[in-house]
């Protein structure tokens, strides 16, 4: 998402350093001396509210500009849905031996999509969400009730 945002401001000259599994607030704490050694934005991601907080809290101690992506999608989740987030910062063990990203799960609908004609003005595409829910080779995008099957 960060390169996303960045590629609106090009020709920036910016750099993306990418800190993954910071699971302790030790090493949430060298992550931010580094950027400010740096004078870095700082973006980060930590489902752990603890960790969030600790990130939120360590950069505005050290005036560092930073932003949270993933807090306000788990705050309105939450808002939503009626039940807290877990305090995990781990993944769930995926259902599949082989471990795939959503990214990856979408890349099939995404081709039948592009393939077909655009959408009709006022109708659905030959390969709506129904068909091509469908014809996805993979399990997440086909409904676990036996009863929402066309067979």
């Amino acid at each position: 998402m960060s390169k996303a945002a960045l590629a609106q401001f090009r020709p920036a000259n910016a750099a993306i350093t990418r800190h993954s599994n910071i699971r302790s607030v030790e090493a949430l704490r060298e992550v931010v001396r580094e950027a400010e050694r740096s004078r870095a934005l700082v973006i980060h991601t930590f489902a752990s509210q603890e960790l969030r907080q600790a990130m939120e809290q360590a950069c505005q101690d050290r005036n560092i500009p930073s932003h949270d992506l993933l807090g306000p999608l788990l705050e309105k989740l939450q808002e939503f849905l009626g039940a807290p987030w877990g305090t995990t910062t781990t993944r769930r063990p995926s259902a599949s031996p082989r471990p795939t990203s959503f990214s990856s799960a979408c890349r099939a609908p995404r081709r039948l999509r592009s393939a077909s004609a655009s959408p009709r003005r006022g109708g659905r595409s030959p390969t709506s969400r129904s068909s091509w829910a469908k014809s996805c080779p993979r399990s997440c995008f086909r409904s676990s009730s036996p009863a929402s099957s066309d067979s």
